[in-house]
């Protein structure tokens, strides 16, 4: 509808002080009266004009208050101009309809009503038991699934100069030119969500390309790129920044070539959400076509839990990329702070030592783990550096002691059971926590899925014997193929005994006794 304008020309040519006032006030009468009249034929033509539903009428049924003329003593003016004047018999023609042109899409936008709510799930049987404790599922106090976490990144502050940006990431400073993140200085998060989101998106392309270098000259893997990725939103950002850093880690992760989705919370926080090839569990997650994608927020721990229903927003990009893959296959480059840490055990009446060293910044990296399922860790290959220290130890005290297969078999489970204290993961830290073996050696205690990680890695490095994980109802063990005697179970047409690293003073081929006539599911060490 075309807009009324109302415009009064008042040009006053007074002489006289004495004959201004009165002038003054009939104008302004004549002005009220005139006003008045054409307002409320305009309101009765807004009221009755066709074409526009009630419901969507911005004018219908609004108190319209005339302004009133702001009146100060003037200097005469020159020659006075009679306004011009809309006759009372005013007539509108309502303008012709404009087709308006479909909006673009933009990269990411809000998807309309739709609020999901969380939910969690624990790995069966958890947490792991053994011969000493075992707690059923049903008896778990959930508050003790997570720890209060930790600062996200302890480490030393990454340092900005006037050509690069030197990114602390576990004790090593990786270098980013300014130049690929000098825009996000001037974002501004007053913007609605798709523009700021088109605005990184077309910005991005110096920084993913550097960040696919530190990838691989780094050899970091799919989740060390999520832990990175958040340690340089968090430096490039304020904290109060949380959208911008959210929208700009999304856009980071899909030109990684991971698929990665953005929410918001009933909390009014955004979210990250990403699939993971190897379960997650104590993380809330959301299905969508048919796939996990567990929620995380960009400045907390990966540890730490939102309890909270979201709402997603979509574009036409969250089909694309992969999920993640949690296993670490190699060791990543980072750089060493070393620990040596003292191992001793007994075999046979007979008392060892050794001493191994291992780098804190990659156990200190490991921590940002959540809790995934056991296979990721069992098929995992860091401490590459690590196992090859502990098999060659092991292996010349075996050689020294003319030990068979079968002895040393037996004295590698036999390390694995007395080199290291046990108590359960809740007992210990007070949440389920699978261990790296860079973990299981720095850390004062593990259990049973611990040792089996580790005895896996040993047996096949050490002796190049093929293994298989054994899970049963709360605890794990591992079945370890050769030419043995006792326990054993069948898979891949070999025969796997089982070996227990938690069964203290057990022999391979002894089952603990609560399991010796379980089925167990099998789980590929690689």
């Amino acid at each position: 509808m075309k807009k009324t304008t109302l415009l009064l020309l008042s040009a006053l040519n007074v002489w006289a002080d004495d004959g201004y006032e009165a002038y003054r006030q009939s104008i302004t009468e004549e002005y009220n009266a005139y006003y008045e009249k054409e307002m409320k034929a305009y309101q009765g033509f807004i009221e009755t004009s066709d074409g526009i539903p009630d419901k969507i009428n911005p004018y219908q049924k609004v108190n319209i208050v005339p302004p009133r003329p702001i009146v100060t003593k003037v200097v005469p003016p020159p020659p006075i101009v009679k306004p011009i004047l809309p006759t009372p018999s005013l007539v509108v023609t309502p303008p012709p309809v404009v087709k308006v042109p479909t909006p673009q899409i933009k990269p990411i936008i809000p998807e309309a009503k739709i609020l999901a709510k969380p939910q969690n799930t624990l790995p069966q049987g958890t947490p792991s038991g053994s011969q000493i404790k075992t707690v059923n599922l049903d008896k778990i106090d959930v508050k003790k699934l997570l720890p209060p976490p930790p600062p996200l990144i302890a480490q030393t502050p990454s340092t900005v100069t006037v050509q690069t940006m030197q990114l602390s990431f576990f004790g090593s400073s990786i270098p980013i030119d300014q130049s690929a993140i000098a825009f996000t200085k001037t974002l501004q998060s007053s913007k609605e969500v798709s523009d700021l989101a088109e605005e990184i998106h077309t910005k991005d392309i110096p920084l993913i390309k550097r960040l696919k270098a530190i990838r691989s000259d780094y050899a970091l893997n799919d989740w060390d790129m999520v832990v990175l990725s958040q340690a340089l939103m968090n430096t490039l950002y304020l904290v109060k920044d949380e959208k911008l850093k959210t929208l700009h880690i999304i856009d980071v992760l899909r030109a990684l070539g991971y698929k990665t989705l953005l929410a918001e919370g009933t909390d009014k926080k955004f979210y990250f959400l990403v699939p993971t090839k190897q379960p997650l569990y104590s993380k809330s997650f959301f299905t969508r076509d048919n796939t996990k994608y567990y929620l995380f927020a960009v400045d907390e721990h990966p540890r730490a839990d939102a309890k909270v229903s979201i709402s997603f927003y979509k574009s036409a990009d969250d089909s694309q990329g992969l999920p993640l893959d949690m296993r670490m296959l190699k060791d990543p480059l980072i750089a060493m702070d070393p620990q040596t840490v003292n191992l001793k055990w007994d075999f046979e009446t007979k008392k060892y030592t050794m001493n191994v060293t291992l780098n804190k910044n990659l156990t200190a990296l490991m921590d940002m783990y959540p809790q995934v399922e056991n296979d990721a860790y069992l098929q995992s290959r860091s401490g590459e550096k690590l196992v090859r220290e502990l098999s060659s130890n092991l292996m010349n005290e075996s050689k020294k002691n003319h030990f068979t297969q079968d002895q040393s078999i037996a004295f590698i489970l036999r390390f694995s059971q007395q080199a290291f204290t046990y108590k359960t993961d809740f007992d210990a830290y007070g949440f389920e926590r699978p261990l790296f073996v860079e973990q299981t050696i720095l850390l004062p205690y593990s259990d049973c899925e611990d040792r089996a990680i580790l005895l896996s890695r040993l047996y096949q490095e050490a002796l190049g014997l093929d293994t298989v994980g054994l899970r049963y109802p709360g605890h794990l063990s591992l079945g370890v193929s050769y030419s043995g005697k006792g326990d054993f179970y069948t898979t891949h047409n070999q025969n796997y005994y089982v070996t227990d690293g938690t069964y203290f003073y057990s022999n391979p081929g002894m089952s603990q006794p609560s399991f010796k006539n379980v089925a167990a599911k099998y789980l590929e060490t690689k």
